[in-house]
C-alpha cells in the first residue's frame, strides 16, 4: 500500500478518505470494515501513519462497534508497510446500552466517518 498526498508536518489524510476495510477484526467481525488513513512527517525525516478500521463485532450474544487503531513509523511514506520501522495497535471498543438497538454496518461507517484529531491525539498518548 502507498500513501499518494504530499504529507507534511501537519497530520495529512490518505486521499481515498474513507474506504472499506476488509477483514481485520478476526472472528468478532461481523460486517464489512471501514477504514482511514493520517500520515505527519517528523523533524528526523521519517513518518507516523495512524490508521483506523471500524466494523460491528459481534461474541456472546453481544454485538458493539470496535475501532482497531494502528499506528506506524517508517522511513518511505510511499512504501510506509515496506519501510515500517515500528508498529503497534489498540482496539476501542463502543458497547452501547443494553437497551439500545443492534448496530449495524452504517453505525460503523459513520464512526469512522467521524474519526479525526482527537482520535489519532488519543492514539499517540496511548502508544507513548
Amino acid at each position: 500500500m502507498s500513501y499518494d498526498v504530499p504529507v507534511t508536518d501537519e497530520w495529512t489524510e490518505e486521499s481515498h478518505g474513507l474506504v472499506k476495510g476488509g477483514d481485520v477484526g478476526g472472528d468478532i467481525q461481523a460486517s464489512e470494515s471501514w477504514s482511514r488513513q493520517f500520515a505527519r512527517r517528523l523533524s528526523d525525516g521519517t513518518f507516523e501513519v495512524a490508521t483506523f478500521y471500524t466494523y460491528v463485532a459481534t461474541e456472546d450474544g453481544r454485538t458493539w462497534i470496535q475501532t482497531m487503531a494502528g499506528w506506524q513509523t517508517c522511513t518511505d511514506i510511499a512504501e510506509f508497510n515496506d519501510s515500517e520501522t515500528s508498529g503497534t495497535y489498540r482496539f476501542w471498543d463502543e458497547t452501547p446500552p443494553a437497551d439500545a438497538p443492534l448496530v449495524t454496518e452504517q453505525d460503523a461507517q459513520q464512526r469512522c466517518a467521524a474519526l479525526g484529531a482527537a482520535d489519532i491525539a488519543q492514539l499517540a498518548r496511548e502508544v507513548a
